[in-house]
């Protein structure tokens, strides 16, 4: 059951819904070029990336006139705490060198396992050649601006099934504690069943006391042991199951909302389950009380 729910886990990550993003525009114009920089407004990075990065496009159009002649290179360049990773300069996509040119580049963001918002500061610097007469000379020209990147916790829905996999594996761990404590008295039982016989004498006499008056002996010896309740899992465990679940959601929810948690969320996913694991225990704990 439990192989089950992890595996609903892994799909509710997988298909988790990640808001589109709008697209953002910087309009840079100056008195040799103007520039257009369209990209996203911020780039979101789900939790299902860890391994697979995000990727997001960045396109700039140059519009350039005299003394321009043609534009060199296209960069672009950040801070060294930006967890954005790219490869080399602007690639031109426009298959000419004649103005309006436009190029393009993607960037990539793998999740690192936290849950923060991050402003880093970028610089796309286009360097192109100047002709004046017969003289040409390297120019530039800086666009800079700060990129949000948000990398995303996971989901209502998938903290359920952590909580609810929590709950599960407290009621199996109960039920595998009655299962060992029964297998216990039965052993502590023959054990006692052999003392019994030993003290009357009759353990080569067979039959002199019926065993139904030796058994009797050694179950009243043993009542007053404890004992647990729950052997397997059937449909009053499983109902047991889902409103703790829900209940340690709810909880869980608006002690979430109301308390930031690590921010780490490989630390709040260990929280989630011991908060249902917990939970259960402690139900289970008021209901055998109640019931004693």
């Amino acid at each position: 059951m439990v192989v089950f729910f992890v595996l609903v886990i892994v799909l509710s990550v997988g298909f988790e819904y990640v808001p589109k993003n709008d697209l953002e525009t910087i309009y840079y114009p100056n008195e040799k070029m103007t520039v257009l920089v369209t990209r996203d407004s911020t780039i979101l990075i789900p939790f299902r990336n860890v391994l697979d990065p995000v990727m997001s496009p960045i396109k700039v159009t140059v519009d350039y006139e005299d003394p321009v002649r043609n534009i060199r290179s296209v960069k672009l360049s950040t801070t060294t705490d930006s967890v954005l990773s790219y490869y080399g300069d602007f690639k031109n996509f426009s298959n000419k060198d004649t103005s309006p040119v436009l190029y393009k580049m993607n960037v990539s963001a793998r999740h690192d396992l936290t849950s923060e918002n991050t402003s880093s500061l970028y610089t796309i610097d286009i360097f192109y050649t100047n002709q004046t007469g017969d003289q040409e000379s390297l120019d530039h020209t800086g666009i800079s601006f700060t990129w949000p990147i948000k990398t995303m916790n996971l989901s209502a829905l998938t903290y359920f099934w952590i909580l609810l996999i929590g709950v599960i594996v407290g009621r199996a761990t109960t039920s595998y504690l009655a299962i060992k404590d029964k297998n216990e008295q039965a052993k502590d039982k023959q054990q006692l069943v052999d003392r019994i016989k030993d003290l009357l004498g009759i353990q080569r006499a067979a039959g002199a006391v019926p065993d139904n008056q030796i058994n009797d002996t050694a179950d009243f010896a043993l009542e007053r042991k404890t004992r647990l309740t729950f052997g397997r899992l059937d449909s009053k465990d499983i109902f047991w199951i889902g409103l703790s679940g829900v209940i340690a959601l709810l909880i869980f929810s608006n002690f979430q909302r109301d308390v930031t948690l690590t921010g780490n969320i490989l630390t709040d996913i260990s929280l989630a389950f011991a908060f249902g694991f917990g939970l259960d225990k402690s139900l289970e704990t008021i209901q055998r009380f109640r019931s004693s």
